[in-house]
């Protein structure tokens, strides 16, 4: 089970992000509102953020945190969550927005966004199912995960929902444990693939197996 213990006005969490660096020799892909390269971000902006100073804030309690949808123009803000491959998919998830299969939120810290995930209602017929969830590497272990998970929960019971589902890898224990604490217990495996990038961008097909986990809220 999790060690959660409370931390300003969140609690620990354990999700985890991923660090990237951005690959600008290769041909960008495009956002698809904006017409913009996914994964050129603006220097000047990036620089701006000391997260350092952020986490602090967070942990005090002094930062003004909200969660609400991701802006499809704004998928730069989340560039932190993995690379151009992720940031292609999460441009393309955004666009079943408006049907009403998928919510996808994100949780900011004065306004600069810390941690993303999205609920699915049309993958399973009686369930929704959680994924992409990630928080930023340098703000882990102070209650973003947690709360954002608990918001797309929310999302779900405003639908007349009550079945909650989510995958990790079976060597993500540290995620597990969190979701373990919120409730979640495992009820299967499944293999699963994605496009991912190595360190110098090229793209290989990542394959894995996943604890599928529900939670009955």
């Amino acid at each position: 089970m999790g060690t959660e213990r409370p931390v300003g006005r969140l609690r620990a969490d354990t999700a985890r992000g991923e660090q990237v660096t951005p690959d600008h020799s290769a041909p960008s892909a495009r956002n698809p509102w904006t017409n913009t390269p996914l994964h050129r971000l603006d220097a000047r902006r990036v620089s701006s953020i000391d997260y350092a100073v952020l986490r602090a804030s967070i942990v005090s309690g002094s930062t003004q945190i909200r969660v609400t949808p991701l802006d499809p123009a704004a998928i730069d803000d989340i560039a932190w969550s993995g690379g151009r491959s992720h940031l292609e998919n999460v441009a393309s998830q955004l666009q079943r927005v408006d049907t009403g299969e998928v919510e996808y939120l994100a949780v900011r810290a004065d306004g600069h966004a810390v941690s993303k995930g999205g609920i699915d209602f049309a993958k399973e017929s009686d369930a929704g199912t959680i994924w992409q969830v990630a928080t930023h590497p340098q703000l882990e272990g102070i209650g973003l995960a947690t709360l954002l998970i608990h918001a797309l929960e929310s999302r779900a019971l405003e639908r007349g929902g009550s079945r909650i589902r989510l995958g990790v890898e079976l060597d993500n224990g540290r995620a597990r444990r969190l979701y373990e604490h919120l409730g979640y217990r495992v009820i299967g495996e499944s293999e699963t693939s994605w496009e991912a990038e190595t360190a110098d961008g090229s793209r290989y097909l990542h394959t894995t197996t996943l604890a599928e986990m529900l939670k009955v809220v």
